[in-house]
């Protein structure tokens, strides 16, 4: 019988963090968005 932990409570929010996570997220998108129209644009003009 393994003891019970107490639920570790969440780290309070950083707003910092919280801006570098968006923005690397929101470069993710970008990144993201730019590979998919540049293979459309190739996929159109190689045929």
């Amino acid at each position: 019988m393994h003891p019970q932990q107490p639920p570790v409570p969440p780290p309070p929010p950083d707003p910092d963090r919280a801006a570098r996570v968006a923005a690397r997220v929101l470069g993710a998108v970008c990144a993201a968005a730019v590979a998919v129209a540049v293979a459309i644009v190739v996929v159109v003009f190689r045929r």
